[in-house]
């Protein structure tokens, strides 16, 4: 069988990879695959309620908000006739805003005594373990 990387990118391979070590039935190590994500906003403005010289309340763009980037990884790992109880191991992990980007959001309203503005922001790295295991 002849493997090679194709638009499907690594998770084909290491299909491959998986099937082709399964046949020599000893115990392999094997990468199941990986993604990394990057999301990126642009600048763009806070809406908040002002109110016109005729009495009117509209929206406005009132609070300029910086662009921010973050990025994600995700990546897993299979593990083959170990010669245990289990015929599979699956462990994958997920890293969630991989360099702890804290930046300012978006807009989220103004405190009501003193029309203070509020903001939102991103949230801080998140770390997800996953252990899946198949028995015969």
């Amino acid at each position: 069988m002849a493997c090679f990387a194709t638009p499907y990118g690594l998770r084909y391979a290491a299909h491959c990879f998986n099937r082709a070590h399964a046949q020599n039935n000893r115990p392999a190590l094997i990468p199941a695959g990986g993604k990394l994500g990057v999301r990126s906003v642009g600048k763009h403005w806070g809406l908040d309620s002002i109110t016109t010289s005729a009495g009117n309340t509209q929206f406005a763009n009132q609070y300029k908000i910086g662009s921010n980037t973050t990025a994600d990884l995700a990546m897993g790992w299979r593990i083959h006739n170990i010669g245990s109880v289990f015929r599979e191991i699956t462990p994958s992990l997920k890293i969630g805003n991989l360099f702890n980007n804290r930046s300012v959001s978006n807009f989220a309203g103004n405190q009501n005594y003193d029309r203070t503005p509020l903001y939102c922001r991103n949230p801080g790295r998140s770390v997800f373990f996953n252990l899946a295991v198949t028995m015969p």
